[in-house]
């Protein structure tokens, strides 16, 4: 008979950790967040326990307008004396909108910027009933303590799914409501889409010559966003001005039919979307793989990485156990050149956690380093997680001001071609369908979200999710498993 338990201390936590660690690689998990101490590290780094918020150590939040991370346990699923199934979870206090009152939410424990994929760790031959015991354990959980619980990041093709739908739909009538949603992007003039939206714009700049008018408009908008801060659109009036300026410019372009194009694709980017995560089914070949991409990506390709081997460049693999102190403090001062603190994933304040997260990722031989060496100097990165069949490629990072030679373009084209040579089966681009990654990619996937409370509680989940993510979009039908993230 299986039996759930939650674990709320911290000692019993590290004496489990290793048979948690021992199952997850029973199944072949893929997913570095089934590896749990990964989410101990977390907790570690980001807890509120001193007082603090979770933004201060985070660099950002992801709930409400503020949020403390208030506390951490496990829950473990046992058969006899064998853990079958596990998920580590956090229960965040968090402020929202126009509400005197804080919520109690539990979630998975992690946040989608540093653990793109979630998932329950459950051994495959007791799925459903592993699952049904961890699940009634939640419902009693968000009975007695909690206003809301947040199940984010599933694979669409976990093996998981099924169940976790098959269960939920029985506990209609109960005093529990649920719903399932798509992990989406929210829309609009926002700090995730500016950039992209600048390119675009620069594109139609540069071929549009019609009405003197209209291009003085649209060179004015452009210098000014070019000027803007990312942060200064989190700010709804600005980001509203902003939006109503562009339609305004975009309304006056839509005559000319050249321009069709671009500007669907800078309206698609002011709707909400469902985040795509592009991947790579790998065939055995490297030519087989160049010859799906498109001609000019494979001219593209082939030109900037004759030109950056042509001045010098050489190519660095550091495989797990050879990995140095130095080459982590190389690898964290790269992505931080590029991004600085607009950095989702990393930032100057949370530096250590990715330090211990590659200590872990290295003991257990999951990651390799690669760089982009140009006559002596380092100018860019790229951490890959190898578990199993799957690499995923992490945290990449790069110097400006060699950015003429696109070398983080062609490391992440020569980590796809080690890859194919060591035998992989799936590169994944992680989180983001950006356009570099499309081009790569031979395919994308999404991931689903469950979400339970209380029927007698109301809650607007723009108020609850009101950065980057947006959970409004409706899962219409399952979907089919497929063997990308399969236990």
């Amino acid at each position: 008979m299986i039996e759930t338990h939650i674990i709320s201390d911290h000692q019993e936590m590290r004496g489990i950790l290793a048979e948690c660690n021992k199952l997850a690689k029973q199944v072949n998990a893929v997913i570095p967040f089934n590896y749990i101490e990964s989410s101990w590290l977390w907790w570690n780094n980001f807890n509120n326990c001193d007082g603090s918020l979770f933004s201060q150590k985070r660099g950002t939040n992801f709930l409400g307008t503020q949020s403390k991370l208030k506390d951490f346990f496990l829950l473990i699923a046992k058969n006899e004396s064998s853990v079958c199934g596990a998920i580590p979870l956090a229960s965040f206090e968090v402020k929202i909108p126009h509400e005197k009152s804080k919520l109690k939410i539990l979630c998975f424990a992690g946040d989608y910027g540093l653990f793109p994929f979630q998932d329950f760790l459950i051994a495959p031959s007791e799925r459903s009933e592993t699952l049904s015991s961890m699940l009634s354990v939640l419902i009693r959980l968000l009975e007695k303590d909690y206003n809301f619980i947040f199940m984010g990041y599933l694979p669409e093709s976990s093996p998981n799914l099924p169940v976790l739908r098959k269960y939920f739909s029985n506990i209609k009538g109960k005093n529990i409501k649920f719903l399932e949603r798509k992990t989406g992007q929210r829309g609009g003039m926002r700090p995730w889409t500016i950039h992209a939206i600048l390119s675009i714009l620069k594109k139609i700049q540069r071929n549009y010559n019609d009405n003197e008018l209209i291009k003085e408009k649209l060179n004015n908008f452009v210098e000014r966003l070019e000027k803007m801060s990312g942060f200064s659109l989190l700010l709804s009036g600005t980001r509203i001005e902003i939006e109503k300026e562009l339609k305004s410019i975009l309304n006056e372009l839509q005559s000319q039919t050249d321009m069709k194009g671009n500007i669907e694709k800078i309206y698609s980017l002011l709707s909400n979307t469902e985040i795509l995560y592009p991947y790579i089914e790998l065939p055995p070949e490297k030519e087989l793989y160049l010859k799906s991409l498109s001609y000019k990506t494979r001219r593209s390709y082939r030109y900037y990485r004759n030109r950056f081997l042509k001045y010098g460049g050489i190519f660095e693999k550091i495989t797990a156990k050879k990995i140095t102190d130095r080459d982590i403090d190389d690898y964290i001062s790269l992505h931080l050149d590029r991004w600085g603190e607009s950095s989702a994933t990393l930032r100057s304040v949370n530096n250590n956690f990715h330090k211990e997260l590659l200590y872990f990722l290295i003991e257990n031989e999951f990651v390799t380093l690669f760089f982009a060496n140009l006559n002596g100097v380092r100018i860019a990165s790229l951490s890959c997680i190898d578990i199993f069949s799957n690499r995923l490629a992490y945290l990449s990072g790069r110097m400006p001001e060699y950015d003429k030679y696109s070398a983080g373009s062609v490391l992440i084209m020569n980590s796809i071609y080690d890859a194919i040579d060591s035998g992989f089966k799936i590169f994944d681009f992680s989180l983001g369908g950006f356009s570099y990654k499309m081009s790569l990619a031979s395919d994308s996937s999404t991931t689903n979200c469950f979400i339970l409370n209380k029927s007698s509680n109301t809650f607007n989940l723009d108020d609850i999710f009101s950065g980057y993510e947006f959970m409004g979009i409706e899962v219409k039908k399952p979907n089919a498993v497929t063997t990308n993230y399969s236990s």
